[in-house]
C-alpha cells in the first residue's frame, strides 16, 4: 500500500520510468496504516478540518478506531480538538453545503463556533457561515459574540399603564389603571347603594355576565 510519493509516481510512470525508490515500513494493522498515512499527508498537504472529521468519522465507523482516544494518539492532537472536529459533521446541510464550497477559509474553531450557534438558530448560522466564507470574512471573536446574544434570553419588554383618577366633589374616590396588554382594573368606592348596583349592573351588562 502507498502511503506517499503518489505525485512522485505518477511523474516517473510519464517519464516512461519503471522503477521507484521506495522505503517500507512495518505496519502493525490497519490503525498503524492510518497513522503512517496521516503524518505523511499532514505534513505534505493542505487538508481541511472536514477532511480530518470525514475521515476520522469512517474510522470509528469501520471500528478501525474504537474511541476519540484512539484517533488523539494516532494523529497526535488532543481529545478536545478530536472531539471539535468530529461535531463540524453535525452542522446542518444548509450551513455545511456553504462551508464544503469553501473549507479552507476557515478554521477549527471558527466551525465549531457554528455548530453552537446553529444548535440556537440554524438561519443565524447559515448567516455566520457566508460571512465567514466571504471575502471579508468573520473572525472568531465576532462568532463568539453572536453566540453570547443568543444565548441571552430576551428581555421582556415593560409594559406601560396609565392611571386615571376618579374625583368626585372634589376628592379622590378611585381610579381606573389600564395596561398596553389590554388589561383595564376599576377601583371606586361608591357610598351609595343604589348608584354602586347601577354601576354593578352596567359592568356586568357590558360583559355578558348573567350570573
Amino acid at each position: 500500500i502507498l502511503i506517499g510519493g503518489h505525485y512522485r509516481k505518477r511523474g516517473l510512470l510519464r517519464a516512461n520510468k519503471s522503477k521507484i525508490e521506495l522505503k517500507l515500513l512495518d505496519v502493525k494493522g490497519k490503525l498503524d496504516l492510518y497513522r503512517l498515512s496521516y503524518m505523511e499527508n499532514d505534513q505534505r498537504e493542505d487538508g481541511t478540518a472536514l477532511d480530518d472529521a470525514m475521515s476520522w468519522r469512517k474510522l470509528l465507523e469501520d471500528s478501525i478506531a474504537k474511541t476519540h482516544d484512539d484517533i488523539a494518539t494516532v494523529t497526535g492532537k488532543s481529545r478536545p480538538v478530536i472531539v471539535k472536529t468530529l461535531a463540524l459533521l453535525d452542522l446542518p446541510a444548509s450551513v455545511m453545503d456553504i462551508l464544503i464550497d469553501k473549507p479552507a477559509r476557515f478554521n477549527l474553531t471558527a466551525g465549531y463556533e457554528l455548530v453552537r450557534i446553529a444548535k440556537i438558530s440554524e438561519q443565524a448560522a447559515v448567516e455566520a457561515a457566508k460571512r465567514v466564507v466571504s471575502d471579508e470574512g468573520m473572525s472568531t471573536r465576532e462568532l463568539t459574540n453572536l453566540l453570547e446574544r443568543l444565548n441571552q434570553p430576551e428581555r421582556k419588554r415593560k409594559e406601560t399603564s396609565r392611571q386615571h383618577k376618579i374625583i368626585r366633589n372634589g376628592c379622590e374616590v378611585g381610579a381606573i389603571k389600564d395596561w398596553d396588554s389590554g388589561r383595564v382594573m376599576l377601583d371606586v368606592k361608591v357610598d351609595d347603594p343604589q348608584e354602586r348596583a347601577q354601576l354593578v349592573t352596567m359592568l356586568r351588562e357590558r360583559f355578558g355576565l348573567t350570573q
